[in-house]
């Protein structure tokens, strides 16, 4: 099965970013998360590269950063941060297999029909999460990290609850691997999913609770094993308590969630079966064979037949419903299009187990043909396009206008400003080369960006997407909302706004190379400069002296006192100093940091500093770790004990010098 998703993502290889609408995001969150945090001994901190700044880690967590640094660290720095994205993109969907195959095994199905099953996988692709259309079309490498860790979860938890069911010595040295292996893998890849990607968590507890109630159709696992099961758990929100804990009490910053429209249920099994969306072409069909398939595995009782059976229906009806229950809820909208990849995955596991069953029947070549057998459908029945290069792909060249802009970018705007870039979707993706040539300036200028990434990062709702109107109003009204969001520069994506910007005395041409061009922004009368970051409501002047991430000092002089803005978003965790003593910080109608500033000159400090949550959910997982760790001592002693306390075997080369006497008085 490794073998076979290589091949698929073969289109994938080479020097070039992979290809996806979100890889240069990822891999600027890399940038700053590992140069300026992780390297730097921090777990979270404040993030200015997009929109008007955010805590990096708040609402997705650290775990694919983490990753992708793990990935450098493994090759001694030999790879960089896009290298490191380009092993995470097309690793994590090669890894999909195994981890599809351990979960078919942990559910009951035969070697062969799990090493089926894990091919079968590579079928899989709804583009709005789990398999190659989400990888390399959407750019959801995170989603498809952590649907790893969710087969590997889901399959350790229930081989907690099962594989101590058939262990009839407790103390035997396979009884206690078998109570400590399973609970320690569930309780690591559950603290992996929610610090990776968090709605993965929701998506694998509905199958979760239908595999639950799918075995206690058929035994009653022992009090022991739900112990250990509720101690996995405890332990998985002990490790990710460092995350979990700030992301509960800060609710409060949570942005608009953006996602994709959920189609009516019709609509979307249609497209299912025609191999619009979640598989290729006939291979939805397939699936419905495997619905037939699973009743008959009822009638067998086979283990968990209940939930192949029920699960992937079950997911369909339930979320196409919670969206019209709760259609303010963001896990509500999403979870119909993230979670379909589970679905799929849950309705091939019958057909793997069919195909298993039919060909251990077969004399000599039955594993082969299975495995030819699920290689073909993969690989075949949706067309060999559909299966690899197509959609496996590195990142298009940029047309040469882009680097350009982006060392000009580079050039122009000042350390700690911003620049914003025009949105003209899809022409752009043609003009410029690249699918978001937004995303791709921030990642290639080192400057921030004022457009949107992650807007359910941000405390501010509104003011983020303002570059999406650049083309769409006059000069004169971009200048204004621009201007106190320390927006210094324009990027254009068409002569047409390029002109238009040139006619107004707000906009100063800096480089043009058609279709792009970049423009310095003049402040409004009396205002200072964008570049300070700052923004009042009378006359006064200022320069950015500090334009450091979380540590920003403002040289500002006003003729009287007035009410100041910050150019950076709203959050509890910023404190001001005025001329060394502390001042009062709000925050105004779109949730920038407000305050007042005294006439005259004065040093305007803004500092960013952990607070309470942070530190009681460090004090957790720091706890968790000791505890775990003196439980791995003290088992570790435990076996040291068991062996001292056994007879001694008898020694193998007495036994073999026996045999050869024999052996030689015979002969004599």
């Amino acid at each position: 099965m490794v073998g076979i998703a290589l091949w698929m993502t073969r289109g994938a290889w080479g020097g070039r970013p992979p290809a996806g609408d979100d890889v240069m995001a990822h891999i600027t969150r890399a940038d700053f998360g590992l140069g300026h945090l992780f390297f730097h001994g921090r777990l979270d901190g404040w993030f200015p590269r997009f929109m008007l700044g955010h805590r990096e880690f708040l609402f997705y967590g650290q775990g694919f950063t983490a990753l992708l640094g793990l990935l450098r660290v493994a090759t001694l720095g030999g790879l960089s941060n896009t290298g490191a994205m380009k092993v995470a993109a097309v690793g994590s969907f090669v890894l999909f297999g195994p981890a599809a195959a351990f979960l078919a095994r942990s559910l009951g199905l035969s070697r062969l029909a799990s090493v089926v099953a894990g091919i079968l996988a590579l079928a899989v692709n709804n583009v709005y999460g789990v398999g190659l259309a989400a990888v390399f079309v959407i750019g959801l490498v995170p989603q498809q990290v952590a649907a790893l860790a969710a087969c590997v979860a889901l399959g350790s938890a229930v081989r907690t609850l099962t594989d101590t069911d058939t262990d009839t010595d407790a103390e035997s040295e396979p009884g206690r691997r078998a109570r400590l292996r399973w609970p320690a893998l569930c309780a690591v890849s559950f603290a992996a999913i929610v610090v990776t990607h968090v709605i993965t968590i929701f998506i694998i507890g509905f199958f979760g609770v239908i595999t639950v109630a799918a075995l206690l159709v058929d035994r009653r696992p022992p009090a022991r094993a739900w112990l250990r099961l509720g101690l996995a758990a405890l332990a998985s929100l002990g490790l990710a308590a460092f995350w979990a804990v700030p992301f509960l009490v800060h609710r409060d910053l949570h942005g608009p969630v953006t996602t994709w429209a959920t189609p009516a249920i019709g609509r979307r099994l249609h497209d299912i079966l025609a191999g619009n969306i979640l598989f290729g072409p006939g291979i939805g069909w397939l699936a419905v064979a495997g619905l037939v398939i699973a009743a008959v595995m009822v009638v067998r009782r086979q283990p968990f037949a209940l939930a192949f059976l029920i699960a992937p229906a079950a997911f369909l009806v339930l979320s196409h419903n919670v969206i019209h229950w709760w259609p303010d809820n963001e896990i509500a909208v999403q979870l119909a299009n993230r979670g379909l990849g589970f679905a799929g995955l849950f309705a091939l596991f019958p057909v793997a187990y069919g195909v298993g069953w039919l060909c251990e029947r077969l004399p000599r070549i039955g594993a082969l043909v299975a495995l030819a057998g699920a290689a073909l459908v993969v690989l075949v029945l949706p067309g060999w396009n559909r299966t690899g290069a197509e959609l496996a792909h590195q990142q298009a060249p940029p047309v040469p206008q882009m680097r350009e802009a982006a060392a000009q970018l580079a050039k122009v705007v000042p350390p700690g400003a911003r620049f914003a870039t025009q949105r003209r979707f899809p022409e752009e993706i043609t003009d410029t080369g690249v699918s978001h040539p937004d995303f791709w300036l921030a990642q290639q200028s080192g400057r921030d960006t004022l457009n949107a990434f992650n807007a359910e990062s941000s405390s501010v709702h509104d003011l983020v997407f303002a570059p999406e109107a650049i083309g769409n109003q006059a000069p004169d009204v971009t200048a204004d909302t621009l201007a106190p969001l320390g927006v210094t520069h324009v990027v254009t994506v068409d002569p047409l706004t390029a002109a238009r910007l040139a006619a107004s005395p707000r906009f100063s041409m800096v480089w043009q190379s058609p279709p792009l061009a970049v423009f310095a922004l003049m402040p409004a009368d009396g205002q200072p400069p964008p570049a300070s970051l700052l923004a009042t409501s009378g006359p006064a002047s200022a320069s950015l002296r500090d334009p450091g991430p979380d540590h920003i000092v403002i040289d500002a002089t006003a003729r009287e006192a007035t009410t100041a803005t910050a150019a950076v978003a709203w959050s509890p965790q910023w404190h001001l100093r005025i001329d060394g003593r502390p001042a009062p910080l709000g925050r105004d109608k779109h949730n920038l940091l407000q305050f007042a500033l005294p006439a005259g000159a004065h040093t305007v400090a803004l500092s960013y500093r952990s607070d309470l949550a942070d530190k009681a959910g460090a004090v957790v997982t720091l706890l968790t770790l000791l505890v775990l760790a003196a439980g791995l001592v003290w088992v570790a002693r435990d076996r040291t004990r068991a062996r001292a306390s056994r007879p001694y075997p008898r020694r193998r080369s007495s036994s073999s010098s026996s045999r050869m006497s024999s052996s030689l008085s015979r002969t004599a």
